[in-house]
C-alpha cells in the first residue's frame, strides 16, 4: 500500500507541475518558464548542499 501512495504523489507532483508550466506559457512564454524552471533547481541545489553540509557536520562531531 505505501508503495501505490508514492506513485501517487509522484504523479500528482507531475500533473502540478505540467499546470504551472502551460500557465506560464500560456501568459508569459517559454523563455519565462526556463527562466522560472532554472531557479528552482538553483534553489534546490543550495538546499541539497546544506542538507548534506549539516549531515557530514553531525557525523563529524564526537558525541559529548
Amino acid at each position: 500500500m505505501l508503495w501505490g501512495a508514492a506513485n501517487a504523489q509522484e504523479l500528482i507532483v507531475s500533473g502540478i507541475a505540467i499546470l504551472i508550466g502551460g500557465y506560464l506559457v500560456t501568459f508569459g512564454s517559454f523563455k519565462m518558464l526556463f527562466l522560472v524552471m532554472g531557479c528552482v533547481q538553483v534553489l534546490a541545489t543550495i538546499l541539497q548542499a546544506q542538507i548534506l553540509i549539516q549531515r557530514e557536520a553531525a557525523r563529524v562531531q564526537p558525541d559529548s
